[in-house]
């Protein structure tokens, strides 16, 4: 989505009856979306995806079992990321948007 933000933005400004549809602009829209890191988690991906969406709309997932979890939990292990982000986005994000499954509480 980051690399087509841009695009998507162009084109609903370029069509006034889309424009009326996202009064606050795409990205605005964009931004409020959740997004999962499932195999994204290069430099580049997470570079990007971190510069449209709050860390708040960020959530860890893996395609598991149809790609290996590793390939997600690797790369996040490697990036450099505040703790209480990482602890956000690994899971604390999710069980704002899911409280019943904080067996924790």
């Amino acid at each position: 989505m980051p690399v087509l933000a841009a695009r998507i933005n162009s084109f609903f400004q370029a069509q006034p009856a889309l424009t009326a549809s996202v009064p606050n602009g795409v990205v605005h829209e964009l931004r409020r979306l959740y997004y999962d890191v499932a195999n994204a988690t290069n430099p580049s991906s997470l570079a990007a995806l971190m510069n449209l969406a709050p860390a708040s709309q960020l959530l860890w997932g893996t395609d598991y079992p149809y790609r290996n979890i590793n390939l997600t939990a690797d790369g996040w292990e490697k990036y450099a990321i505040a703790e209480d982000v990482r602890r956000a986005i690994d899971g604390g994000n999710a069980l704002r948007l899911f409280p019943r499954l904080d067996v924790a509480r």
